[in-house]
């Protein structure tokens, strides 16, 4: 009895058989948010790797080209995009509408709206 017990929980921890997690979001709703978290993740990388980004920002961004997001903009819209990814669609939209509050000139603004309207649409 414990082996059959063991084996149907290792055959369904490896494949769920389309078990319905229960926030599930679309398909294309899912793959915006994978979309967005790569791209914060290279916003970040970028951002950290910069040599001197204070000095480095005045000097690169002196033209009329947007500013960069900061890393406490990027980490806040990161935090939203996993809670919706986690199926916390109720909790992402707080975070979203936060992150559009606090920092209402972002560069990711635009990204902050389009998540916004996905999770609405579901």
């Amino acid at each position: 009895m414990r082996v059959l017990s063991f084996l149907l929980l290792l055959v369904f921890s490896i494949f769920p058989c389309g078990l319905a997690v229960e926030n599930a979001l679309p398909e294309e709703t899912t793959g915006f948010l994978q979309q967005l978290s790569i791209k914060l993740d290279l916003a970040a990388a970028r951002e950290s790797n910069s040599f001197d980004q204070q000095k480095g920002s005045e000097l690169y961004w002196k033209d009329n080209r947007p500013r960069p997001a900061s890393l406490p903009e990027i980490k806040m819209l990161r935090g939203a995009v996993e809670e919706a990814k986690n199926g916390k669609s109720a909790e992402a939209v707080k975070s979203l509408n936060a992150f559009k509050e606090k920092y209402p000139d972002s560069p990711l603004r635009p990204d902050a709206d389009a998540a916004l309207k996905k999770l609405s649409a579901e």
